[in-house]
């Protein structure tokens, strides 16, 4: 994504007036691309269709479909996912709605504003059987073979089902996988429950540990997620930003809420209010990031670079570094299962083995000569959000000045 483009698509998304009059012409259509490949298309439609300037027209059409298609998606999103939810109550299976179908129409108004990929609900580890019973009489069943539901139960953390017409359904029992050194538990995310929307959700602070989570996992290339992070803590001035970091921190997830809510408060002038208080600074850890052009992963980080920075981020962000590198070698069990049970030959093993381990050695080369820069400098944004009363800020960057977490 060029500069001058991230820079229009972030001062649309921001809770403010749209400066649509001021985008230059040329610009609505990279704008428009820009939007869709993160997935706030719909977001960014309903900001600049609601303005008064007068868009281009070729941009504008775009946009309506955007928002089109999103209100159509949305309906069927929501209404499947309440469907699926009837089954589990009907069942006594306790269960909340995770990400974009939980978030519409609590956080985001329109609900079509947040875009899906698909519907994700959680359930306790020991209702799965249940669960799983209640939404075969719903109509959902796995979209993958006997043998591959079973990998899933031992090894992973969520499993696929479809319904015929319907969109893919995601029944998670956990946040992680059961070998993931970052523990999110089900039991969290189901205690506490939000109502204020079409579906449960869990509540906003553990909300803000699943951004982290998620973002985690992909290496802060996921500018949606911030976005959510952003739409939570506008909807509740009350949220308990103390609360959220003591849950981090117990965890081993402070650091990655920490670099989510710096990145959120820098990008989306998300308000932070206490939570640069409540939550320890990053210090060097942010200050080496930034060397590597850590504010552009979520606005457009080539695909071919997102291995390399979801372990580049783990490897900053993780407590311990030298098991973050480890586990860039030695593949995940679940991954491990599902290549024997496939039957992969040992000579395309290896060939991943060295791939992984061509990761680690760009990493290695990356730290002391910096050459990992998927955008050569910062971007040039303001943020309305503070930093910490008992650090200097950075050039342009939240809470980098102070003791490592």
């Amino acid at each position: 994504m060029r500069r001058e483009t991230a820079v229009w698509l972030l001062r649309l998304i921001r809770d403010e007036p749209p400066p649509v009059a001021a985008v230059p012409p040329r610009c609505w259509e990279s704008v428009a691309d820009a939007a869709r490949a993160a997935g706030v298309g719909a977001l960014v439609a309903h900001r600049v269709l609601g303005g008064a300037a007068r868009l281009p027209e070729p941009a504008a059409r775009r946009f309506r479909e955007f928002l089109d298609l999103s209100r159509r998606r949305s309906a069927l999103f929501l209404g499947e996912a309440d469907r699926a939810l009837r089954a589990l109550d009907a069942a006594g299976v306790p269960a909340v709605v995770l990400k974009g179908v939980g978030l519409a129409g609590a956080v985001y108004r329109p609900p079509e504003l947040r875009e899906f990929r698909d519907i994700d609900i959680l359930v306790e580890p020991a209702a799965l059987e249940a669960a799983l019973g209640a939404l075969g009489r719903a109509g959902f069943g796995p979209a993958v073979a006997p043998e591959v539901v079973e990998l899933h139960r031992r090894y992973h953390f969520h499993l696929q089902l479809e319904r015929a017409g319907a969109p893919p359904l995601e029944l998670h029992w956990s946040a992680a996988r059961p070998d993931d050194p970052y523990r999110l538990e089900a039991e969290l995310l189901l205690s506490h429950p939000r109502k204020d929307g079409p579906l449960p959700r869990p509540s906003d602070e553990a909300q803000l540990l699943h951004v982290a989570v998620s973002e985690l996992r992909v290496g802060f290339t996921d500018l949606r997620r911030l976005v959510d992070l952003d739409r939570v803590v506008r909807a509740n001035p009350r949220l308990d930003w103390r609360a959220a970091a003591a849950l981090a921190r117990e965890r081993g997830l402070a650091p990655a809420l920490r670099a989510a809510v710096e990145l959120a408060a820098e990008l989306l002038g998300t308000p932070t209010g206490t939570a640069f208080a409540a939550l320890r600074p990053l210090g060097a850890r942010r200050r080496r990031l930034d060397e590597l052009g850590f504010r552009g992963f979520p606005l457009g980080l080539p695909p071919s670079d997102r291995p390399t920075a979801r372990h580049l981020v783990r490897l900053h962000l993780d407590p311990r570094p030298a098991r973050a590198a480890l586990r860039l070698l030695r593949l995940p069990a679940f991954e491990r299962k599902r290549l024997k049970l496939a039957h992969v030959s040992p000579a395309a093993r290896l060939a991943g083995f060295l791939k992984r381990a061509g990761w680690l050695a760009a990493i290695a080369v990356s730290l002391p000569v910096l050459r990992f820069r998927p955008h050569s400098s910062p971007l040039p944004l303001t943020t309305s959000a503070s930093p910490p009363s008992s650090e200097r800020p950075g050039a342009g960057t939240a809470g980098t000045r102070g003791r490592d977490a």
